[in-house]
This record gives C-alpha cells, sequence and structure tokens, in this order.
C-alpha cells in the first residue's frame, strides 16, 4: 500500500495511551508544505519518501527499509532511540537531523544534503559524507566516517571506536564558546582545519593532522588541548 500524507501545517500521529505502533511495510510519502510528526513508536521495512515539508520521527522505532530525503525538505529523527539496521538505507539530499536521544545506523547511508547532529549519532558503518555536518551531539560509533565536504564542530563530541577522518576535500571548523570532547581517532588530510573557539578535552583519544593537513589555531584569547584521561 501507500500512504500519502499532505499537510498544510501539521499532522500529529499522536499517543493517548496503550502501546503504539506505526508500521510501514508499504510505500509512506510526506508531500505536503508543513510537518507530519510521527509521535509513536514506528517501524519501516518499506519505503519512506519525504517529498516536501518536514517529517518529524519523535517516536522510538527501528528500520529495515528506505528512507529517502528529496531536496529543499527534512527529515528529523527526534526520540528517545532509533536503529537503522544493516539492511537499511538512509538516502539524504535536504537536510537529515539526528537528533533527540541515540540514533543507531548499521545500513546503507548516503548525503549529499545537511546532516545536523543535536543527538547522539552511532555510526557503525564506513560512511562517505560530501554535504555539510553540523555537530553539536555525539557523532560516535564503531564506523570510519569520511567527511568530503564542510564538518561545522560547535560544541559535543566525538566518541566510540571508530574514526573520524577529514578528507582532502572536507573542512573542518572547530568554533564556538562549547568545549569539544574527543574520544576517539581524528585524522586530517584536509588543508582547510581551523580552531577559533573552545576547549579541546581529549579522553583516550588520538588526532593525527596528517602530511596533507593543514590545521590553523586563531585563538581571540586561549586555546587548550587539555587531557582528561586515558
Amino acid at each position: 500500500g501507500t500512504f500519502t500524507a499532505t499537510p498544510a501545517t501539521s499532522l500529529i500521529f499522536s499517543h493517548q495511551s496503550g502501546t503504539n505502533l506505526f508500521h510501514n511495510a508499504g510505500t509512506f510519502i510526506q508531500n505536503g508544505p508543513g510537518t507530519v510528526t510521527v509521535g509513536v513508536s514506528s517501524n519501516n521495512t518499506g519505503t519512506v519518501n519525504v517529498q516536501a515539508g518536514t517529517l518529524q520521527i519523535s517516536g522510538s522505532g527501528t528500520s529495515s527499509g528506505e528512507f529517502e530525503v528529496d531536496p529543499g525538505t527534512t527529515l528529523n529523527f527526534a526520540g528517545t532511540t532509533f536503529t537503522h539496521d544493516a539492511a537499511s538505507s538512509v538516502t539524504n539530499h535536504g537536510t537529515l537531523g539526528l537528533g533527540g536521544g541515540t540514533n543507531i545506523l548499521a545500513g546503507a547511508l548516503t548525503s549529499d544534503g545537511i546532516v545536523n547532529i543535536t543527538g547522539t549519532a552511532n555510526l557503525n558503518a564506513d560512511y562517505s559524507l560530501s554535504g555539510p555536518v553540523n555537530l553539536t551531539g555525539t557523532l560516535g560509533g564503531s564506523g570510519r566516517t569520511t567527511i568530503t565536504g564542510p564538518m561545522n564542530w560547535t560544541g559535543g563530541a566525538m566518541s566510540g571506536t571508530g574514526t573520524t577522518v577529514i578528507a582532502p576535500t572536507g573542512s573542518l571548523n572547530m568554533s564556538g564558546v562549547f568545549n569539544k570532547s574527543l574520544s576517539r581517532v581524528l585524522e586530517n588530510h584536509s588543508p582547510s582545519a581551523s580552531w577559533t573557539d573552545g576547549h579541546l578535552l581529549f579522553t583516550n583519544a588520538t588526532f593525527n593532522n596528517q602530511s596533507d593537513g593543514t590545521f590553523t589555531a586563531t585563538p581571540a584569547t586561549s586555546l587548550i588541548f587539555s587531557h582528561q584521561s586515558g
């Protein structure tokens, strides 16, 4: 089946009482200019296509299916825990928000759009992200995340057993007054990595500025590489 939501302003799957679930095994389309909010638990084994406006996933859930985000649209995960298993895929040409609690991704992720990490994003496979990545939450997981476009790190953390790679075509902009916590490997190959504000706190971390990388620190007052533990 195909289920199409066309919000002029707002449509909401709302929880009143009991155990509730939205299960999509077919095709779910958001094609209105407003916002569809899924406020109950959800399970996607089919295809979810955001063709217009915003789709907000506010409940917990799982996916072994597909999420497709068209240019100019937004998909926000804002619940407690949402898990994309190894069979899943997310294709982002718009804006992908990984907020709320914990977002676990182990399937395919393709993104030339914007990725906003405001919650915890555990990326447990190897990904290459070419669109802007804005980090104020936690980028974690066991995978190798390669940034081939701009990354703006204004707060939050990079953690987990994986590696963040800033490619030669990418850039790293560490700015904003909030501290940045590093507890994984950060590898820079970019000639455009910069640090202008906020202390960098190390916990069992390694920052490799490789031979093809340039890392420029421009302190207005003080910048500190600080040891926490490890």
